[in-house]
């Protein structure tokens, strides 16, 4: 999902109402006489009017968004393990009901039957919550991911001088060197890491 990617544009205006203004005398310094925020040691970003950043690249491959992956992946893994235990006891149970065809009253294979789909139809049910509550936390961790890298993404544009930061898939054409995503991982990994401190 790329809401967060979408949101960049709202952040460039937020960003440019709590950085600090930078003057032209320190516009005109080379990156590494200005000082960095110690907590954030970061790389030195491009001194430019505008940056990108690829949203998704960056929650990714951050510490952060590597656990997040890996938590639900090793979630999934237990998932499918479940379902297909279920899986199997269903196709056992109807392997059972075809047997008992021939020898049950008609009233009571029926009873049997229903009891059956109703089984089925509740499993089915149960993965479709199970795969939508997945979903809903992935995106509220991507959520909570971006709101705290906010006040990092806010001091690269402060170092660099920059009004926004766009995001790298809405943007037509541009400079390779006015890509932020690498050192805004860097940063981000450094401020909170996979985000367990």
């Amino acid at each position: 999902m790329r809401g967060a990617g979408k949101t960049l544009a709202i952040w460039a205006a937020v960003i440019a109402a709590v950085c600090t203004p930078v003057t032209a005398q320190e516009a005109s310094q080379p990156p590494a006489s200005r000082e960095l925020a110690p907590q954030i040691p970061f790389t030195v970003v491009p001194q430019n009017t505008l940056l990108i950043l690829d949203s998704d690249r960056f929650y990714l491959q951050s510490a952060f968004g590597r656990r997040i992956a890996a938590e639900l992946e090793a979630e999934r893994t237990r998932l499918l393990a479940a379902k297909e235990q279920v899986e199997a006891e269903l196709e056992a149970e109807e392997a059972r009901l075809v047997t008992l065809r021939d020898t049950t009253a008609p009233e009571d294979f029926a009873k049997m039957a229903d009891a059956f789909d109703a089984r089925v139809q509740e499993a089915r049910r149960a993965q479709t919550l199970t795969s939508r509550a997945l979903s809903r936390q992935e995106e509220t961790a991507r959520q909570q991911f971006f709101q705290r890298s906010l006040p990092v993404l806010a001091q690269l544009v402060a170092d660099s001088g920059a009004l926004a930061i766009l995001e790298r898939s809405t943007v037509f054409l541009s400079a390779d060197n006015i890509d932020i995503t690498d050192a805004a991982i860097e940063a981000v990994d450094a401020a909170f890491g996979d985000g367990t401190q």
